[in-house]
């Protein structure tokens, strides 16, 4: 999130467009990386997605009674020892790791919605942890299919045009420097 968090900063600070190339597949944590330019370009056939949250809490409880074995966990705080292997989850315990795994969830949809412009109410068709063929993705979930990444990168190019009083008006010092260096030649 933090990652994701900074790429949305440098695209909105203005500047260059930033974008995401999915070469081959851009998922999870990677999906939302990529999101945050806020323009993801993938080949036909790249998966993407696989927006969602996943924890795995082992039990070798079981096991661990077959082999004579017993574990006692003595912490301060209720919940330090939440999910260790060696014991089942209670009910309890159970929803109170959910709620965390649900604000993860909401954190990492909302920063996904918010780059690529998709629904927030409509989670179930892109936010469910299927992973998509781009061809087939979601609307929004990917800007454009291109070929590969020179494709991609020559789409964003387009976005991009500087010309003589663009950069005399946006960077006047960056112009005079650029033509002294010419001068000096």
């Amino acid at each position: 999130k933090d990652l994701a968090d900074h790429i949305a900063a440098i695209r909105t600070g203005g500047g260059k467009p930033v974008g995401a190339y999915a070469n081959g597949a851009m998922a999870s944590a990677a999906y939302a990386i990529g999101a945050a330019t806020g323009r993801v370009y993938a080949p036909a056939t790249a998966l993407v997605g696989s927006v969602g949250i996943i924890a795995v809490y082992g039990n070798w409880s079981g096991w661990n009674e077959k082999a004579g074995i017993s574990y006692a966990y003595l912490t301060a705080g209720k919940w330090k020892a939440v999910g260790n292997e060696d014991n089942p989850l209670s009910d309890e315990e159970r929803a109170y790791l959910q709620e965390r795994l649900d604000i993860q969830y909401r954190h990492f949809t909302e920063g996904v919605a918010s780059a690529m412009g998709l629904d927030l109410a409509a989670l179930t068709t892109w936010a469910d942890g299927r992973y998509f063929v781009a061809s087939d993705a979601p609307k929004g979930l990917v800007t454009d299919i291109v070929a590969d990444l020179d494709a991609a990168i020559a789409t964003l190019a387009k976005e991009t045009t500087m010309d003589r009083q663009t950069l005399a008006a946006q960077h006047p010092d960056l112009l005079a420097s650029i033509e002294r260096e010419s001068a000096e030649r």
